[in-house]
């Protein structure tokens, strides 16, 4: 489990890396704009900017909501601030570890901290993964149905544009996930001699009490808590509903006409080839993504400039106060520390 210092070490690793984030964008958007595009840009109408930064937000909101659903649920109830701690958390462990990774476990470390078993909190974890399978399930197909027929020839050529990467990236993810698989079942046998066997043999005993609390929360869930995968539901399908949405508030500011239904599609792939990039924070690779896919769609001249306002609105600027409200959530819970005075004698 992670520990408080290494909690903080990791917000101060934030702090530092998004700036730098945030200069990179905006050394993109002034190296790929032309000046007058920008300074058309500054006096643009304000009210569909401000729209995007309030939408960036609302994840904040829902996740927090939904850790308070399924904690109570498994009978550790926790307040608002400690699911809005956990949600940021895991925002802030997304900036230093790839996206695929570090969030979702720096989230299950803060859990624990607030008394739920391992295991019933990596079910928790995996009970939001389904309902947000679920929600997408429903909803990008719709999604599709709804612009595919309007903007075929676009779409086909947007997906083109990111064919070549996709490619790459399951090629990569399906080679290290089968040496993965491999090495692990030659350490289990033996094979690769002592040391790396009772490594092995360590780690399934480890896992052992984590499986046993997932699979009694799991039926727990299945049997009892259907109302509340419901209300789950519903709560998913307004955080990423919202969340796919700032692109399409970002290109109306820019006066870009894209269909807000067809943006959402192409954020969900945007998303997608995010999950797999291994850089700290999918940086340069969601960039590159966001890019290609909405290309077809965006002038050439508006696009550095989309490209970088997007990931500023979406990511660096709500993790700027990701980091530094982490940093303060982590502070209140700390125990305050006894001073001399305090001390019975």
């Amino acid at each position: 489990m992670a520990s408080p210092p290494t909690l903080r070490r990791l917000g101060r690793t934030a702090a530092v890396l998004v700036p730098l984030g945030v200069v990179a964008n905006v050394a993109l958007a002034l190296l790929t704009t032309d000046r007058h595009v920008i300074v058309a840009a500054a006096e643009l109408p304000l009210a569909p900017l401000a729209l995007a930064g309030g939408l960036a937000l609302v994840p904040w909101v829902t996740g927090a909501l939904r850790v308070q659903l399924w904690a109570s649920f498994v009978g550790h109830p926790v307040r608002f601030l400690d699911g809005l701690r956990a949600v940021v958390g895991g925002m802030v462990g997304s900036v230093v570890t790839p996206t695929g990774s570090g969030g979702g476990f720096l989230k299950w470390a803060l859990l624990t901290r607030q008394g739920l078993p391992a295991g019933a909190a990596g079910t928790l974890l995996v009970v939001e993964a389904v309902e947000n399978a679920a929600f997408m399930a429903v909803a990008l197909p719709l999604a599709l149905t709804l612009t595919v027929a309007a903007e075929a020839p676009a779409l086909r050529a947007a997906l083109a544009g990111a064919s070549d990467g996709i490619v790459l990236v399951v090629l990569v993810a399906g080679a290290v996930m089968l040496g993965t698989s491999l090495l692990f079942a030659a350490s289990a046998r033996g094979r690769l001699g002592r040391g790396p066997r009772r490594l092995i043999a360590r780690i399934r005993g480890g896992l052992r009490r984590p499986f046993t609390d997932a699979r009694r929360v799991a039926a727990l869930v299945a049997r009892r808590g259907r109302l509340r995968f419901a209300a789950g539901f519903a709560l998913a399908a307004v955080q990423w509903t919202a969340r796919y949405s700032v692109a399409a508030a970002l290109l109306a500011f820019l006066g870009v006409p894209v269909q807000p239904v067809l943006s959402w599609a192409l954020q969900w792939a945007t998303f997608t080839l995010m999950a797999v990039v291994p850089t700290p924070g999918a940086a340069g690779g969601a960039e590159a993504a966001f890019a290609a896919l909405y290309a077809p769609f965006v002038p050439a001249d508006v696009l550095g400039l989309a490209t970088a306002a997007w990931r500023l609105v979406l990511f660096y600027a709500p993790l700027s106060i990701a980091a530094f409200v982490f940093l303060g959530l982590e502070k209140m819970a700390d125990p305050p520390e006894l001073s001399t005075s305090d001390v019975p004698t």
